[in-house]
């Protein structure tokens, strides 16, 4: 699930005061591509059904769409995962956590479908483990430091014969790289089909200082929350930017979709292969 942090929107414009400088440069990223897109494998959507007009439906059954799967709780509470190890997957801290008992939800409630598409999937596993980063805290109004930390990891009870997702070591924030930025998730209002933005573009991390989150263009919505903030490196070369982690609103219509740099994911994972794994 994503959540729409309107209270973050006081802090950014009274704090940061980049009202302004956040619709200039949101403009700017949505319009700068340096390259043209290169061709996706889109499907139509299913009859009756409805969608902003920057959200395509995409064939999820081939790299690297295959990778980002649909997470959920004991078949009820779903977000978006992705697979960075044959065994780990990657998504957002707040939808492992349970509101109720202020804890993390058990790990054998938690499942992971690869390539999931209505009903139908890849490949499914259980959680053998969750590993939530520790600095973590639900807040049900969260600020930027919550979201900053809003990430875990999942370990898998086994490995799934797939690739998984590269991990960008850098955000390649520079002028040149604006363009072919994707956001892909399973949105709230189409949870059953996994949907892209590819009409969208980093906004320079200068201007923002949003404690180390990514900001970008995208159009974020709830169930993005674990979705995959892609750079698009060629027709079938993807690499992970950062990991979706919700959206602020910036006035006169216009939203910031936030996302956790990859590199603190790999950071992450590289901790996680040197620990003793427990049977």
């Amino acid at each position: 699930m994503n959540v729409i942090f309107t209270a973050i929107a006081k802090s950014l414009i009274e704090g940061l005061r980049i009202k302004g400088q956040a619709i200039i440069y949101l403009l700017a990223a949505t319009l700068i591509h340096s390259k043209p897109l290169q061709a996706l494998d889109t499907t139509p959507l299913p009859e009756g059904m409805a969608l902003p007009h920057q959200r395509q439906v995409i064939n999820n059954h081939r790299p690297p769409w295959v990778s980002i799967g649909n997470i959920s709780i004991n078949g009820r509470r779903f977000c978006t995962a992705l697979l960075i190890a044959d065994d780990v997957v990657a998504t957002a801290a707040h939808c492992l956590h349970n509101p109720i008992s202020n804890d993390w939800y058990p790990p054998e409630y938690v499942n992971f479908l690869a390539g999931y598409r209505a009903g139908d999937f890849v490949a499914h596993r259980r959680a053998r483990r969750l590993i939530p980063n520790p600095r973590y805290r639900f807040r049900e109004d969260p600020n930027l430091e919550t979201l900053a930390n809003d990430w875990a990891l999942v370990q898998l009870r086994e490995p799934l014969e797939l690739e998984s997702l590269v991990l960008a070591q850098t955000d390649r924030r520079s002028e040149t790289d604006r363009g072919n930025i994707l956001l892909a998730g399973y949105r709230g209002d189409s949870r059953e089909l996994l949907t892209l933005d590819n009409r969208c573009g980093l906004l320079p991390q200068s201007e923002l200082q949003l404690q180390g989150l990514l900001s970008s263009s995208c159009d974020g919505f709830h169930g993005d929350s674990g979705g995959a903030l892609l750079r698009q490196l060629g027709p079938e070369n993807f690499e992970l930017l950062g990991l979706h982690v919700g959206r602020v609103n910036t006035g006169a219509n216009q939203t910031l979709s936030l996302a956790v740099p990859a590199a603190i994911l790999a950071d992450a994972l590289q901790r996680l292969t040197e620990t003793p794994r427990p049977d």
